[in-house]
């Protein structure tokens, strides 16, 4: 089985909406998700929803035990819709890369 999967969410052959997931390839019991984006337009119909349980299906599968993101600080809308799935906040935050202004924090659900 892959270690990753795309999911890509279409509406009359458009795509609307991505996301990837990935086993750790040194802690196989925590997948991974990342790359979440849905067209604003297509935004609050359940598209978000469908793609993050696709992942976490996915992770069961492989025998996941966690899955965990990392969410950009001041995203209240992606937290928003992460909580909703189950995902819970961490401790800290980090910077997003090398002197970047941005944080963000990792977000975990428990399989």
């Amino acid at each position: 089985m892959p270690p990753r999967v795309f999911f890509v969410a279409e509406h009359k052959a458009h795509s609307i909406g991505l996301v990837y997931g990935r086993i750790d390839e040194k802690r196989r019991e925590i997948a991974h998700l990342g790359a979440m984006w849905v067209e604003p337009a297509a935004r609050h119909l359940g598209v978000g929803r469908a793609l993050i349980g696709a992942v976490i299906d996915w992770s069961r599968q492989r025998g996941a035990r966690q899955v965990v993101l990392d969410v950009t600080e001041g995203n209240a809308p992606a937290e928003q819709l992460y909580a909703s799935a189950g995902f819970e906040r961490t401790k800290g935050t980090r910077e997003l890369r090398t002197g970047s202004p941005l944080r963000i924090r990792a977000l975990r659900l428990a399989l």
